[in-house]
């Protein structure tokens, strides 16, 4: 059965790529198309927090077409220059593969110089790094130390990170409520990704009455403030019970956007979808694509259900080889018939085609032949 999955990010969506950056002066508001148009020049001209400005409009698609890749370039050179904040803004990029490749090793030395600039986000950011153990040795006491720094000066990530660490009893005993406190605060803060781990205590019914009406509000909050765990999360939720054609439409729109923002489940429920026709026309190539870019993120089901998807596809194929006459395509279908790998169970039929491919002087069909303890 092929299942949904549910997005339960710490590092695959870190904390203030969405978060709002200071305007730029002399940049008047206008059309983000205008403004960005604007930012470029200034940034052209050294302009440091016009690169961090113009590079957070392309790396949300604010306004402006998403382009994580030039928002990339644009966070190196504020970064370089000493706008600290594009520095932990660039290794959450690369803590989540989004436009750069994935190296938490080169994330680390990003994040902490931020947190030595007094730039509390990159304090946070440091700390999912030693929570997880990606980029440096697990160290929970630190973690926690940097994630405390962070909320208590006024990060509302710090927060919502320090209730991943309650909620899951992550160097401290497991504590529900205490964990929906510090995810209040970090959503009443402006961290979306604290509104979309509130949701789940709510849809889970974790230390406190499961509501799913409450969970859909705040994981619309926090999907329209930048969370893609929080869209893919959402269009989990509009496909409650038994969804029509219109909420499947609607939930893949979601998992899109969660997908372009780097949530694998988002990849990966859209891509369920698409195999299935399920509200949208149906589209196995999409789908594998789709499958590959969360399995690359680490979605062990995104692995499973791409190489179902491409037994299915190779069963196929193989019948077209024998039909058109090549003696290894029946050898390599009546295998899978056999075997019912990618295609429905027929020993029957699998091994009369192992037989045919035999006859035609294909070694690999006789060697399965007898594997089957049948004579060639």
């Amino acid at each position: 059965m092929l299942l949904r999955a549910i997005s339960v990010p710490l590092l695959a969506a870190l904390a203030g790529c969405g978060a709002d950056l200071p305007v730029t002066p002399g940049v008047s508001p206008g059309p983000p198309a205008r403004s960005a148009e604007l930012l470029d020049r200034a940034c052209d001209h050294g302009a440091l927090g016009s690169c961090q400005e113009l590079a957070g409009l392309l790396d949300r698609g604010a306004g402006v077409p998403r382009n994580v890749p030039r928002a990339a370039q644009l966070y190196q050179r504020a970064c370089n220059g000493g706008a600290l904040a594009s520095c932990t803004r660039l290794g959450s990029l690369f803590d989540s593969g989004r436009g750069v490749p994935l190296d938490h090793v080169r994330a680390l030395p990003l994040h902490r110089r931020a947190c030595d600039g007094q730039v509390l986000l990159g304090c946070t950011n440091l700390g999912l790094l030693y929570q997880e153990g990606h980029g440096a040795d697990r160290d929970l006491s630190r973690a926690m130390q940097l994630h405390m720094v962070a909320c208590s000066g006024g990060t509302a990530a710090g927060c919502s990170n320090l209730g991943t660490m309650y909620e899951n009893g992550l160097g401290v005993p497991r504590d529900y409520a205490r964990a929906g406190q510090l995810y209040q605060r970090g959503c009443a803060g402006g961290d979306p990704q604290g509104c979309d781990d509130l949701a789940g205590l709510y849809a889970g019914g974790l230390g406190t009455p499961r509501d799913l009406a409450r969970a859909a509000r705040l994981e619309e909050q926090a999907c329209a403030g930048g969370s893609a765990s929080g869209c893919s999360n959402l269009g989990f939720l509009v496909e409650g019970g038994a969804p029509s054609p219109a909420e499947h439409a609607r939930a893949a729109e979601l998992y899109q956007r969660a997908c372009e923002g780097g949530a694998a489940s988002g990849c990966h429920n859209l891509a369920l979808i698409l195999e299935g026709g399920e509200g949208l026309a149906r589209d196995v190539p999409r789908a594998a694509e789709l499958y590959q870019e969360a399995c690359d993120h680490g979605h062990a089901s995104s692995c499973t259900n791409l190489g179902l998807l491409l037994e299915r596809r190779a069963a196929g194929l193989f019948e077209q080889a024998c039909t058109a006459g090549a003696a290894a395509g029946c050898a390599a279908w009546g295998e899978d018939l056999a075997q019912g790998r990618g295609t429905a169970a027929n020993r029957p039929k699998g091994l009369d085609l192992l037989r045919r491919a035999c006859a035609a002087g294909d070694a690999w069909g006789c060697s399965r032949l007898k594997d089957h303890g049948e004579t060639p």
